[in-house]
């Protein structure tokens, strides 16, 4: 496999020149979708597009990282709204935020963070900027609460 390294990337951060694109896998099984990323991560590719159409792919691509973490870089499109049956809705003056899917990964990540929604100091400067026209002050109020548990 050959890899490329980001121009701003850190040294050994090195990512596949073929990347896995995840439109669409939300209609395989779990277990299917487990193996490809599996099988992927096995044969040198460590780049992976969660545009998902479903929120149902995030905890199988979690389980099969697992262990592995430190392999694999992804891309994960904030814009899109999931109903509670893991339907795409589309955007609806909100935002999807990956901890409503309810995956450990989206912890991990959260936990990563330098600066958290708890930093927030609610002053509707971004609330008035969001072009989705979302109170992104609310929001943040929302995570907080949400990642405390």
């Amino acid at each position: 496999m050959e890899y490329r390294k980001l121009p701003h990337g850190k040294h050994e951060e090195k990512l596949s020149v073929l990347g896995l694109g995840m439109g669409g896998i939300q209609k395989c099984s779990n277990a299917e979708i487990e193996q490809v990323i599996r099988t992927a991560v096995a044969n040198g590719i460590n780049f992976f597009d969660l545009c998902a159409g479903g929120k149902n792919v995030y905890e199988p691509f979690g389980r099969a990282i697992t262990g592995q973490r430190d392999k694999v870089f992804f891309q994960i499109h904030f814009g899109a709204v999931y109903n509670k049956n893991g339907d795409d809705v589309g955007l609806v003056n909100k935002y999807y935020d990956l901890a409503l899917a309810g995956d450990a990964m989206a912890a991990n990540h959260y936990e990563k963070l330098r600066v958290k929604a708890d930093a927030c100091i609610g002053c509707g400067h971004c609330d008035k900027r969001c072009p989705f026209h979302t109170a992104q002050s609310e929001r943040m109020k929302e995570i907080a609460a949400y990642f405390e548990k």
